[in-house]
C-alpha cells in the first residue's frame, strides 16, 4: 500500500520546506520538494493534502518511567503510550524502575512482551545497573535495549549505585558504543540537607524541595559523570539538568551528552507557590537564571530533550515536601510546549534525530527515505492545556492552563494513522521493538 502526503511544510534539522513524502507499507518510499506530479499523485492508493500543516518526524522519547509492570495504578504501556501519541510521541524508551526492577536481561525481555501487547508506540528500554550486577550487563546483547542506565542518587525505587569500582568497571566492560544513562544527583548531600531542613523547618513545604535536591548535589554528581566519560572514552549522557553550572562543567566533551526535560524550560522556583507538588521532580526545578540558561542553550549545548514522564496519582503528590511523591507526567504535551520555546528544526534535532543517533535507534528520527514513517502533523492553533484532555491514567498535567501554539492532528507509526483528529484507530496499532545499531 503506498500513501502519499502533500502540500507539508516538511521539517528536517536543518531546513523547512514545502513538499511530500510517499509511504510504501511502513517505509518512507520518497521525500521531494514542491509540488507533486498528477502521475505520482495517482499512482498511490492513499493521498492526503496537509493544506500547509507542519509534518515532523515522529518524537522519540528515551526517558520515561511507564510504571508497568508492578505501579500500574499509576499508569501502564497502554495508557502512557496513548498519552504520548496523541502529543506526537511515536517512540519511548522505558526505565528500570518497575517492579519488579529491569536489572537483568529476562526482565527486559519480560518488559518487552508487555508492550508488544499494550503499547501504542514503538518500544525500547534501558536495563538498570546495581551494585551486584555487572556480570550481567558486561556479558549482554544490547541490540534490543538501549543502554544501561545508573543512578548516582535514589529516586522512585532506590535503585542508587554506591560502588565507585562497579560504575568504573562498567565503563571499561561493557560492550562497544553501549550508552550509559546517569541520574546524578549525590546522594551524601542530599541525606544532609534533609537533615537540615528537618531541623529547620516545622512545615516543610514543597519549596524547600531545591534545598534538599540542591544544585551542589547536582554539581558533585554531574563532575563524576563527566571523569566517567573523559576516563573512558564511553558514550555517556547526562540525564535530566537542571541547573547552568551543569551545562558550564559538562559542555564541549565529544562523548558526554546532555539531556533537559520540559520541565526545567518551563519552571522555575517561583513556581512551588501556585503548582506545588505537581512540579516536585528530582532533580528539583531550581531558580529562574537555570530555566533561563537551559532555554539558552537549545541551540548549541542541550543534545536532546526527553520528558522524564513519571506519573503519579493525584494523592500520591499529597503531603509535605518529604512525603509527596517526586515525579510528573508530561509526555502528552512536550512537543506543544518545546513549539513554544524554540523552533520546529530545532525542536526535531533535539527531540528525534539527536535521539535516535545518541542511543543508536536505527532508521528513526528524522523524515528520509528508507527511515520508518513515523511521522505528526502539527497544525498552528492557539489552545489552553487543561487537566481534563490529559490522557494519562493520573488524570492530571503540571501544564495545567498554561498556553501552546500548536496541535497534533495526525499521528502515524510504521507507516499507519493510529491516532488523527483526537482519534485513535486500533485496527492500526502497529508498534515496534526499536533495534538498537552497535558497533560490536
Amino acid at each position: 500500500m503506498t500513501t502519499i502526503i502533500f502540500n507539508a511544510e516538511i521539517v528536517t534539522t536543518s531546513e523547512i520546506f514545502r513538499g511530500y513524502v510517499v509511504i510504501n507499507n511502513e517505509i518512507i518510499e520518497k521525500v521531494g520538494e514542491g509540488i507533486p506530479d498528477t502521475g505520482l499523485i495517482n499512482s498511490c492508493i492513499e493521498r492526503i493534502d496537509l493544506g500547509g500543516d507542519m509534518l515532523m518526524a515522529g518524537v522519540i522519547d528515551t526517558h520515561v518511567h511507564f510504571r508497568d509492570p508492578g505501579l500500574t495504578h499509576k499508569g501502564d504501556m497502554q495508557s502512557e503510550s496513548k498519552a504520548g501519541i496523541a502529543g506526537g510521541v511515536t517512540s519511548i524508551i522505558d526505565m528500570p524502575n518497575t517492579k519488579p526492577q529491569t536489572t537483568d536481561f529476562s526482565n527486559v525481555e519480560f518488559k518487552k512482551n508487555i508492550a508488544d501487547k499494550k503499547s501504542w508506540a514503538n518500544y525500547g528500554f534501558f536495563i538498570g545497573a546495581t551494585n551486584d550486577n555487572a556480570n550481567e550487563l558486561i556479558k549482554g546483547n544490547y541490540s534490543e535495549c538501549a543502554g544501561v542506565k545508573v543512578f548516582l542518587g535514589s529516586s522512585t525505587g532506590n535503585m542508587c549505585v554506591n560502588d565507585t569500582e562497579i560504575i568504573s568497571l562498567l565503563a571499561e566492560k561493557l560492550p562497544e558504543d553501549v550508552p550509559m544513562a546517569f541520574h546524578a544527583e549525590d546522594e551524601e548531600i542530599i541525606k544532609r540537607n534533609i537533615e537540615i531542613v528537618k531541623k529547620d523547618s516545622k512545615d516543610l513545604p514543597i519549596d524547600l524541595h531545591p534545598e534538599i535536591r540542591s544544585r551542589e548535589a547536582c554539581l558533585k554528581s554531574a563532575a563524576v559523570v563527566k571523569n566517567i566519560a573523559q576516563s573512558s572514552g564511553r558514550k555517556c549522557v547526562l540525564l535530566h539538568l537542571s541547573t547552568k553550572e551543569e551545562i558550564l562543567l559538562c559542555s564541549g566533551i565529544e562523548n558526554l551528552f546532555l539531556e533537559t526535560c520540559p520541565q526545567y524550560l518551563m519552571f522555575d522556583c517561583s513556581d512551588y507557590l501556585k503548582k506545588g507538588s505537581r512540579i516536585k521532580c528530582n532533580p528539583a526545578i531550581k531558580e529562574r537564571e537555570d530555566k533561563e540558561s537551559l532555554q539558552d542553550s537549545l541551540k548549541d549545548i542541550i543534545s536532546v530533550i526527553s520528558t522524564d514522564h513519571a506519573p503519579h496519582l493525584m494523592e500520591e503528590k499529597i503531603g509535605n515536601v518529604l512525603e509527596a511523591s517526586s515525579g510528573m507526567p508530561g509526555i502528552q504535551f512536550s512537543l506543544r510546549l518545546l513549539l513554544s520555546v524554540t523552533d520546529p528544526k530545532t525542536v526535531t534535532k533535539l527531540m528525534s534525530a539527536n535521539q535516535a543517533r545518541i542511543y543508536g535507534i536505527s532508521k528513526r528520527g528524522e523524515i528520509k527515505p528508507g527511515y520508518f514513517a513515523d511521522l505528526i502533523r502539527i497544525k498552528y492553533k492557539p489552545s489552553v492545556i487543561k487537566d481534563a484532555e490529559v490522557i494519562s491514567k493520573c488524570g492530571w498535567t503540571p501544564y495545567n492552563n498554561m498556553t501552546v501554539n500548536h496541535e497534533v492532528v495526525t499521528t502515524w507509526v510504521n507507516g499507519k494513522p493510529v491516532f488523527d483528529n483526537g482519534v485513535f484507530n486500533p485496527a492500526n496499532r502497529c508498534p515496534l521493538p526499536l533495534r538498537f545499531c552497535r558497533q560490536s
